[in-house]
């Protein structure tokens, strides 16, 4: 994954990036730089640094800890730890998956490795099981997310 496209990811999560830098300054702002600078060098980071009232060292610091951060959420979980990839899980229940969870985020990919974490525990109708739960429970926020119609075209689900 090329370095604007992770960019983008750390926009859309931004507070992933509050919980992993307690950052002392507007960290929205930041990570638009970040975003808006994909090439950024050290004379935009310097002058970025100026600006907040930020040392150079601490934003190095900062970014090494999201960096961290972000690799850890990549690379762990029930999907990396036991190896299913979205190939392995009903292809219904990943778009479900993938519609429930983006109440979590805007970004696809996010939900995506969310969803494949669910699927991978050995629960492969997850989000068909989650669906007639909170139905039956009268929670009706699924035409807003369009999962009903999903469960009704794809498995028939009413």
């Amino acid at each position: 994954m090329d370095r604007a496209n992770i960019v983008k990811r750390l926009v859309a999560e931004e507070s992933l990036f509050q919980e992993a830098t307690k950052a002392p300054f507007d960290s929205k702002e930041f990570l638009k730089f970040l975003a808006d600078n994909p090439n950024f060098g050290s004379d935009s980071i310097q002058r970025w640094a100026d600006e907040h009232s930020v040392s150079v060292d601490e934003l190095a610091s900062l970014t090494r800890k999201l960096a961290s951060q972000m690799a850890q959420f990549w690379t762990q979980g029930r999907a990396n730890e036991k190896g299913v990839t979205e190939k392995d899980v009903d292809p219904h229940e990943l778009a479900m998956g993938i519609k429930v969870e983006a109440e979590h985020t805007d970004n696809k990919e996010v939900a995506k490795r969310i969803a494949l974490d669910h699927l991978a525990e050995e629960i492969s109708d997850y989000y068909t099981r989650l669906y007639k739960m909170e139905k039956d429970a009268g929670i009706d926020e699924y035409d807003d997310r369009g999962k009903d119609s999903i469960l009704q075209t794809l498995h028939g689900v009413r």
